[in-house]
């Protein structure tokens, strides 16, 4: 090749650099379409990033351009647009760990490895919208997930995209979706303390099945019978009874304050080592976190059963106290262990079951205690708003959620109420 030729050449291809949110614009041969590509400026890895944009007519291809240099000039970050929803979020969450409560963080991990990655996840954030967020939740909705779980999911996403607008994102396309039409029955709950409920049917006892619950759990031995009549009397999640402490107890006003939950949280990489000389290493612990919203930190009465319980407590503790003496572990905790430190949740768990075999009463989890409390309110026409004031939802829908179908039943018989009190007056002036 020449001189003059390598000159030529040189000007045909340009020598100088296209600068950020420039394009060149062509019509391809192979298929007949427009295209420009973009120049996106250097990403987080230092290399320079381009997108094409196709069209079938020039025209629209402009447009297009057009649009991206307007967020290029707004300081959208475009190289970052172009990631996938799974590659931000999952970047998000390493940078929302220091951030978040260990059982929160925990609970969004979750989220977004079962319920976004899996279908959402290889949408790049470019082309993410309002509408493929609601397609995604009616996905969720088809597979018979609770309101609440969507609940949950809809706002990690939306939390997170709210992150990356004015950066990646122009606007939030998960902001403002609407769910998918509420499912019945729901029977779940976002815990507190991270756990969904199951998702499933609310199972209470009837009042003789509780009393007999109880009864054989103070036969068996009596060291758990308090707490079991505490969470029934009171409603409160399995985490919560165990995070009690005596100095949230006023027993002049006869109240109980709920104010931290007992929980066992994840541990960080560096604190992950091995347990009597096993290789295996401990990966999680238990702690006292608080709890997560402010509707969950609330102060309640205290019924007559949790009073008579937690004084039988106290005294059975005072005797613990003695017979560990130098090996008490003082943690203030009402329903601490036998040497006073934090007690086993699953051991809890076991007791319970052990003492519904005893009672000869159908297998029902720890949290349906909870679940029977609202029962029995709702049954005997406590308002909706006061009982999910007790349970501390975040929410009235959440209550609505999980216990319409009870509270509906208590309208009905309301209703008849009143048809009772007319008969009753057309009989005195009939």
């Amino acid at each position: 090749m020449t001189h003059n030729a390598s000159e030529q050449g040189k000007a045909r291809r340009g020598t100088r650099r296209r600068g950020r949110g420039e394009g060149l614009l062509h019509k391809r041969k192979s298929d007949g379409r427009w295209e420009v590509r973009i120049d996106l400026g250097r990403g987080p890895d230092g290399k320079r990033k381009r997108k094409s944009i196709y069209g079938s007519t020039q025209a629209a291809v402009i447009e297009e351009l057009d649009r991206l240099r307007g967020q290029l000039r707004d300081g959208v970050d475009l190289a970052a647009a172009d990631q996938t929803l799974a590659v931000y979020l999952r970047h998000w969450l390493r940078q929302m760990q220091a951030l978040l409560r260990p059982r929160t963080w925990e609970s969004y991990t979750t989220i977004v490895e079962k319920h976004v990655v899996p279908t959402l996840g290889q949408v790049k954030l470019s082309e993410l919208t309002r509408l493929s967020v609601a397609r995604w939740l009616t996905g969720l909705h088809a597979k018979g997930y609770a309101d609440q779980t969507l609940r949950n999911c809809r706002e990690v996403v939306r939390r997170a995209l709210a992150d990356a607008v004015g950066r990646a994102l122009t606007s939030n396309p998960a902001a403002n979706v609407p769910l998918p039409r509420a499912q019945r029955p729901e029977n779940s709950e976002a815990d507190d303390d991270g756990a969904d409920a199951a998702d499933a049917e609310v199972n209470a006892l009837t009042p003789v099945e509780a009393d007999q619950l109880l009864k054989a759990a103070d036969e068996a031995d009596g060291r758990y019978a308090p707490l079991f009549a505490v969470t029934l009397a009171q409603g409160l999640r399995r985490g919560e009874v165990l995070g009690l402490k005596w100095s949230d107890v006023n027993w002049e006003k006869r109240t109980l304050r709920v104010r931290r939950a007992l929980q066992r949280v994840r541990l960080p990489e560096s604190e992950m080592v091995g347990q009597n000389g096993s290789q295996r290493p401990r990966r999680t612990k238990l702690a006292l976190t608080p709890v997560k919203s402010k509707k969950s930190r609330r102060t309640i009465p205290l019924a007559d059963v949790a009073v008579a319980a937690l004084e039988a407590r106290r005294a059975r503790q005072e005797s613990e106290r003695m017979l560990a003496r130098d090996r008490w572990i003082e943690t203030g905790l009402i329903f601490a262990a036998s040497d006073g430190g934090l007690p086993d949740p699953s051991h809890v768990d076991a007791v319970f079951a052990d003492a519904l075999d005893r009672a000869k009463v159908r297998r029902i989890r720890l949290h349906d205690l909870r679940h029977t409390t609202a029962s029995w309110l709702l049954s005997r026409g406590v308002q909706l708003t006061v009982v999910s004031r007790i349970l501390g939802h975040s929410t009235v829908s959440i209550t609505a959620d999980i216990y319409g179908h009870i509270s509906e039943n208590a309208m009905t018989r309301a209703v008849a109420e009143i048809d009772a009190a007319l008969d009753e007056v057309k009989g005195k002036h009939g």
